[in-house]
């Protein structure tokens, strides 16, 4: 009967029914075998039990570490996702600033440039205005030279 059970505890409980009957009986060299089956099914299971309760513990303690691991990765990608943004800030920033810098130099520069025409234009009035007095101061003195003569 012991044999044709599948379930392992109900053949240990079976060959320990046995043994316990073969004990009674005064069969101890085959109570003796019975016994050591039953430690051996008791072993057999407990390893089974084991290594089944081992392969669930790795399986959950697999699953933490990958969960880990993709917690990590979607950390890391906020960490370069944020890295990213402040550096296109810092960089349109700084470029900001140098296209700024530029054209107010632009216009520093033509202001210069306007300066410097209206100072040519005004030594270019006052040049004509010196020569007409010149002109004029000769043509005075000649006049007078002439009189004098």
């Amino acid at each position: 009967m012991a044999e044709k059970v599948k379930d392992p505890h109900q053949k240990i409980q079976a060959y320990t029914a046995l043994y316990i009957a073969q004990q009674k009986a005064g069969l101890t060299s085959d109570a003796f075998d019975n016994l050591t089956l039953v430690k051996n099914l008791e072993d057999s299971l407990y390893s089974i039990e084991n290594t089944k309760k081992i392969a669930e513990i790795e399986a959950k303690y697999e699953t933490v570490k990958k969960n880990a691991a993709i917690e990590e990765l979607k950390l890391n990608r906020r960490v370069l996702g944020v890295s990213l943004a402040l550096l296109l800030m810092a960089s349109s920033s700084v470029l900001g600033y140098f296209w700024f810098k530029r054209k107010k130099e632009i216009a520093l520069s033509n202001a210069e440039k306007i300066i410097q025409n209206e100072k040519l234009r005004n030594a270019e009035i006052e040049l004509e205005f010196k020569q007409k007095e010149l002109t004029s101061k000769v043509l005075q003195l000649a006049r007078k030279n002439e009189f004098l003569n």
